[in-house]
């Protein structure tokens, strides 16, 4: 029987932790043995996915809740300001280095799994260093955008021997396949491939469907008409800032009742709420925070907005083909153009707030064909099936 690790680094609120559950729960029940590493214990409150764990899928976490903290700590404080980034690194080498060694190997020896499955960009590859496995790695940002930065670029010939320890290196677009290839050209083109982030829309639906972890409040707000979005907040990526500046120009040009409602939570949200407190939009937009069923939100919106500045391929984009909701998403590298081809949705440049408030009008005034753009995404979702993944990886184990 076909062992697999699979490494995530959190099993918070995000979409390469729904990534990585949704590959455990199809192998599991495809017969394989599935076991989920989890790099950092956040105690209850921050392992949000941890319910949610197949109970056919058996997991760890490596790194103490103590130590798991105090790096989210400087990871935090990273995000505002790279100074602590020095601190970040140091102390993750230090405690990878100490944690595989004396717990990671012992666990690799003994269970002799075939295969390992790496979540995380930035490319941890001491799970390479015993050889008795298939090594795979998924990248899940754009590798332009990654890779091509003055600092990380000094590490450009580690990076490559880092990537050069897997089996198989898997992006989820085409377009990140072609920037990896162009950043790395002498990486074997047989070690690259691309597997489109596995959906199992009948759960989406259900879960779309289903209002048993809101609150009366929060039932309140779904009842309104409204433009939302779904993500962490965390403005060096997720630019909702644009979104809101474009909702802003919208609603002081049309006389309107679409409120806009923003799911999720990280460390922009207290410049985002100081942003509508300038712009006075304090009765009109709403931070729900984080949610385990973020798909009842997208489902009963008028409109869908995905507005960041780069990603890989964004699974709740991916997640809303399937739903009634006119999808709008920037044009960033990499993901949005390849979901929403063949009509399925709109797109504006990034940080194009003008034009995305274009959008919004266009809408309140009927000149965009929704049902048509509906139904395109119904039909764009079959690409994204998690039966139809899940056979191309097989031909790679």
């Amino acid at each position: 029987m076909h062992k697999i690790l699979i490494y995530i680094p959190f099993i918070k609120v995000g979409g390469i932790e729904k990534v990585a559950m949704e590959y455990a729960k199809i192998l599991s029940e495809d017969g394989y043995d599935v076991t989920l590493m989890i790099d950092y214990n956040m105690g209850a409150e921050g392992n949000k996915f941890e319910t949610l764990i197949p109970e056919t899928v058996k997991y760890f976490y490596v790194k103490h809740i103590f130590i798991s903290k105090i790096i989210y700590y400087f990871r935090t404080l990273g995000k505002k300001n790279k100074f602590f980034n020095i601190f970040l690194y140091g102390l993750v080498i230090l405690t990878d280095y100490l944690y595989f060694h004396f717990k990671i190997k012992r666990k690799l020896l003994e269970e002799r799994y075939t295969n390992t499955f790496t979540f995380y960009q930035f490319l941890p590859s001491y799970l390479t260093n015993i050889k008795q496995s298939k090594n795979f790695i998924w990248l899940h940002g754009s590798v332009e955008h990654f890779f091509d930065n003055k600092i990380v670029s000094l590490f450009k010939k580690k990076k490559k021997k880092k990537l050069n320890k897997y089996d198989l290196v898997v992006s989820t677009a085409y377009e990140m396949e072609a920037q990896l290839k162009s950043f790395f050209p002498s990486l074997p083109k047989n070690q690259i491939t691309t597997l489109y982030n596995p959906i199992d829309y009948d759960d989406v639906l259900t879960k779309a469907k289903s209002m048993d972890t809101l609150t009366n409040e929060e039932i309140g707000l779904l009842k309104e008409k409204y433009i939302c979005t779904v993500c962490r907040l965390d403005e060096h990526q997720k630019d909702v800032t644009t979104l809101i500046l474009a909702y802003a120009n919208f609603i002081n040009k049309i006389p309107t009742n679409l409120k806009l409602l923003i799911v999720g939570d990280g460390v922009s949200r207290k410049d985002l709420e100081d942003l509508l407190l300038k712009l006075n939009l304090q009765n009109m937009v709403f931070f729900v925070g984080n949610q385990l069923n973020s798909n009842v939100w997208i489902d009963n919106a008028d409109i869908f907005v995905l507005s960041s500045k780069f990603e890989g391929l964004p699974t709740v984009l991916i997640e809303a083909l399937s739903m009634n909701t006119l999808i709008v998403a920037s044009n960033c590298k990499t993901g949005p153009k390849e979901i929403l081809k063949n009509e399925a949705g709109l797109l504006f440049d990034v940080g194009d707030y003008e034009s995305l408030t274009q959008i919004f009008t266009n809408y309140a005034n009927s000149k965009i064909n929704t049902i048509e753009k509906v139904e395109n995404a119904h039909k764009q979702k079959e690409l994204f099936s998690s039966q139809t993944i899940l056979i191309k990886l097989k031909s790679f184990l």
